[in-house]
């Protein structure tokens, strides 16, 4: 069965659509953190951005900026928020929104971590880099 966004896409079930090319599509999401939050999607459906092919991947950021330019200029907020989380629904997907106060991000509830912590995690992550060249 297709995602909701394709449902969407395909007009199936209500929705905004607001940009739709080969690659991928925007629509308006229903549980929004501020006004004309919306969502970049691939056309094809795959459940986590890592399985997005590069040249969709690439696209679908391409796309997020400029509609990143749109929510700047519609909105006037200090930040335009870009976010890939996606756990509610097994389609890739990029979340984009004015973002005014960082309380829209729950940014302000996260629990800080000692330098002894930064440093394990950074070591971890340039070690896997170093093996796993990113381009």
């Amino acid at each position: 069965m297709s995602s909701i966004f394709t449902q969407v896409r395909l007009k199936e079930v209500p929705g905004h659509v607001l940009y739709q090319d080969a690659q991928v599509f925007s629509i308006l999401t229903i549980g929004p953190h501020a006004p004309g939050h919306l969502l970049v999607i691939p056309v094809e459906e795959y459940a986590d951005i890592l399985e997005v092919p590069d040249e969709t991947y690439i696209h679908m950021f391409h796309i997020a900026k400029g509609l990143m330019q749109a929510t700047k200029a519609l909105y006037s907020p200090p930040r335009v928020a870009l976010m890939v989380a996606g756990l509610e629904v097994e389609h890739a997907h990029i979340h984009i929104f004015s973002l005014f106060q960082n309380e829209a991000l729950d940014h302000d509830a996260v629990l800080p971590a000692s330098p002894a912590a930064l440093l394990e995690e950074a070591t971890r992550i340039k070690t896997y880099i170093d093996g796993h060249p990113l381009i």
